[in-house]
């Protein structure tokens, strides 16, 4: 039997991006906003289940943009961008 290895808990920036969130077009409500500047759809992790997000990044690979909340560090904003644009 195989254990599985939660994604969120392991996700790292590798490419920090300056787009505001705010500021990008809304497609799917608070769950993706697409960014004029990439020309990519970002998905906001923190607005989804684990399961729903672990299963978004096993289905790209982790080769996408997301944003991510982290209440453990004061609610600080992140877009973390794939690094391969």
């Amino acid at each position: 039997m195989s254990s599985v290895i939660p994604l969120l808990s392991n996700v790292q920036v590798a490419a920090p991006c300056s787009a505001l969130w705010n500021e990008m077009e809304a497609v799917d409500g608070d769950r993706v906003h697409f960014c004029g500047g990439c020309k990519k759809n970002v998905y906001n992790l923190s607005a989804m289940t684990q399961t729903d997000a672990e299963g978004l990044l096993r289905k790209h690979e982790g080769h996408l943009c997301v944003r991510r909340t982290y209440p453990l560090m004061g609610s600080l904003d992140s877009v973390a961008v794939d690094n391969k644009r």
